[in-house]
């Protein structure tokens, strides 16, 4: 924990103040696609044209479907601070985990008087998921001014807040869940952290899958050098005066992944770095490292990958037939005009962007081909925001801030492959105009629309336009259209999607929890919103999927499908859940509702869960 006075000049790199942080904890639906073809692994959130890549280089087959893999992801995200600090440089090594931003010094912990009982300590209220208040010689920093909640990661699950909730339902082996998602993974309590996890106390954890698998997320890290510094601005009549408070992101990784059949997959750590992989069917990857503590090496059955990096920066796969992967991937960090954001205006907006703005990933795949991605700043709008800001100061001579009505992020703007023999295949998008807007827009006469476009253009002229809402804590992220034009500008289809934005008694958690920061700006992972009517309209005809009714998941029941031609049916589906595996969601059975016909079914061992038994008419 280091406090630092700060006289402010020139442009501030790896620093950030509450309005700052505003960006990293928006969580809205993610619509990820990729454009064309995935050669080069990119998939973009079509809502913001945030795009990540991924690439898995060693995948051993098993006897059982947990991965027993070195995969890679990196993403377009500007970052915080040092951006060759992972374990392949700039690039992630995928991996499950568990994460929070905390200050330097306090690690994971919580507000009660066992802090490192950090999962055990968690009560039913949400004051004590959070961290305690950090100390320093001028006075404090309250949770919400470091603090962005906890969240969950599993590869192909993605990434998920943690949630305290009392609606979510809960397995019925008896045991006690502490923390949950809203899709329904479940936290429970380790006693401690495992042995050897020097430097570092306290409990870990237990992930309960959808599925029954568990997670033992026990080995915990720090990585200080990647999350900005917050800044707190004091004013003293006419002076301002701004400190920062260091911060840290834990990790918790798992040391085991174990499937409801018993099959597993071990981690071995030493510190930060990973040693290997093991499973319970004999598969095996050990990892080698540099002095830098990247990955250097992964070695499986006698056949060896290397990475070869260029100033932190990952450069370089030599696939053990010697083809090679290169990769040139740009920093990334948005830099503005103004000294601090938070000596921006009331009402936070960002300020106005400077230097280069344009940035290229670049690639060429060991087959020849190449691929260029040019990512550019660009500013999101949305509307009916709580308006909480504000330049005045409270008791403690802090500023107040509330959600922002315009952030920033870099985004794809344009994709390009090309190769020998290959003539170059383009790809661009183009977004909307940020608008936004407070909830007493009304009370103006000036609010702006509720909603965003992004054209997305294709290499034969071909067009597609998706519109998302952006009404805060109603649809913001949620893809409403989507519209198909030849390249001559004909609308080819046009699909529409209605969604449960303000359901009455729903049978499902509406509001799935609390994350436990005060004004989290958490939609996407507290509140569940299915999708209630898809409408498609082709050739001139209308094709409509209406939601009769949802269970308590939020999973379709009853679903009537019709067209103008003045046809419909109306199917009924059963779902298997075992609450006490944990194991959710398989499909027990169809049933028209016009017929009454059982069109399918499917029997279920209640000891494995798997399908015993299979009919259909």
């Amino acid at each position: 924990m280091l406090l630092l006075l700060v006289l402010v000049s020139g442009v501030v790199y790896a620093q950030t103040d509450e309005p700052g942080e505003w960006a990293k904890r928006i969580k809205t639906a993610e619509v990820m696609a990729t454009l064309g073809t995935n050669l080069f692994g990119d998939s973009t959130n079509f809502y913001n044209g945030q795009t990540t890549f991924s690439a898995t280089d060693v995948d051993l087959p098993g006897n059982n479907s947990l991965p027993v893999r070195v995969a890679r992801t990196r993403g377009t995200a500007d970052y915080e601070g040092d951006e060759t600090a992972a374990l392949m440089g700039d690039w992630e090594l995928d991996l499950p985990y568990m994460s929070g931003v905390f200050a330097t010094g306090y690690g994971w912990q919580v507000s009660t008087s066992t802090p490192n009982n950090r999962c055990t300590g968690i009560a039913d209220s949400a004051i004590s998921v959070q961290p305690p208040t950090a100390q320093n010689v001028s006075g404090q920093f309250y949770a919400r001014e470091y603090w962005r909640g906890n969240s969950l990661y599993v590869p192909g699950a993605g990434n998920q807040t943690l949630l305290k909730s009392s609606v979510i339902p809960r397995p019925t082996d008896g045991q006690t869940s502490v923390m949950v998602t809203s899709s329904f993974w479940q936290l429970r309590c380790l006693s401690s952290l495992a042995s050897g996890n020097t430097g570092f106390t306290g409990e870990g954890f237990l992930a309960l899958s959808p599925d029954g698998t568990k997670y033992t997320f026990n080995w915990m890290t720090s990585r200080a050098d990647t999350i900005s510094t917050v800044v707190r601005t004091y004013s003293y009549g006419p002076t301002k005066q701004q400190y920062l408070l260091r911060r840290e992101e834990i990790r918790i990784y798992p040391t085991r992944v174990e499937d409801r059949f018993g099959n597993w997959v071990n981690y071995a750590w030493s510190g930060a770095l990973l040693n290997s992989i093991t499973s319970s069917d004999g598969r095996t990857i050990t990892l080698g490292y540099d002095a830098s503590g990247h990955i250097v090496t992964a070695t499986a059955n006698g056949r060896q990958w290397t990475y070869t990096y260029g100033s932190g920066h990952l450069n370089g796969v030599i696939l053990p037939d010697q083809s090679t992967w290169t990769i040139g991937s740009p920093s990334l960090r948005i830099l503005y005009d103004v000294e601090h954001l938070n000596l921006a205006p009331p009402c936070y907006q960002p300020g106005t962007w400077i230097g280069t703005l344009d940035r290229a990933f670049t690639f060429k795949h060991p087959s020849g081909a190449t691929g260029e991605f040019i990512v550019t700043p660009t500013r999101h709008g949305r509307t009916r925001v709580t308006k909480q800001c504000t330049d005045n100061f409270d008791a403690d001579q802090r500023r107040s801030y509330g959600p922002p009505i315009l952030t920033d992020n870099y985004a794809l703007k344009r994709k390009t492959i090309s190769g020998p023999g290959l003539a170059p295949t383009v790809w661009t998008m183009s977004y909307s105009a940020a608008q936004g807007g407070f909830f007493d827009c009304t009370t103006y006469g000036n609010c702006p629309a509720d909603t965003k476009t992004v054209v997305v253009t294709h290499p034969d002229a071909s067009s597609t336009r998706y519109t998302f809402g952006i009404r805060y804590y109603v649809d913001e992220g949620k893809m409403l259209r989507t519209e198909t034009f030849s390249p001559t500008g004909v609308l080819l289809r046009d699909e529409a999607i209605n969604y449960a934005t303000a359901p009455v008694n729903p049978p499902y958690p509406y509001n799935a929890g609390v994350v436990g920061v005060i004004n989290d700006d958490a939609f996407s992972a507290r509140f569940i919103v299915p999708r209630t009517q898809t409408t498609v309209v082709q050739n001139g005809d209308t094709y409509t999927n209406t939601v009769n009714s949802f269970d308590s998941f939020a999973r379709e029941v009853s679903v009537t499908r019709s067209n103008n031609f003045g046809n419909s049916r109306t199917d009924v589906a059963a779902y298997y859940d075992n609450s006490t595996h944990w194991v959710l969601g398989q499909v027990k059975s169809m049933t028209n509702s016009n017929t009454g016909l059982v069109m399918s079914a499917i029997g279920y061992g209640p000891v494995s869960d798997k399908p015993e038994t299979m009919s259909s008419f």
